[in-house]
């Protein structure tokens, strides 16, 4: 909890937002078949507001790859880092 506490505020809310994110992906797997679930996702996967720059679709990896334990996620947090 310290290490979450010393983070910027911005990359706690980031934090916040990718551990309930995988909390819900997570559920749903288990509830819907993974083509219900798919669509739901490719509604919510639409950006709002496009990431511009680099680093912050680094951050947004960062974020999903530290929560991703807490969640014992793994296979949705993979990503190639280059």
């Amino acid at each position: 909890m310290r290490k979450f506490f010393s983070l910027t505020s911005s990359d706690r809310l980031l934090m916040v937002k990718a551990v309930l994110l995988l909390t819900v992906i997570r559920v749903r797997l288990k509830l819907l078949p993974f083509h219900h679930l798919r669509g739901l996702l490719a509604k919510i996967a639409q950006p709002r507001a496009r990431l511009q720059r680099e680093d912050e679709v680094l951050k947004v990896a960062w974020a999903v790859t530290v929560a991703s334990p807490f969640l014992r996620a793994v296979c949705l947090p993979d990503f190639d880092h280059t």
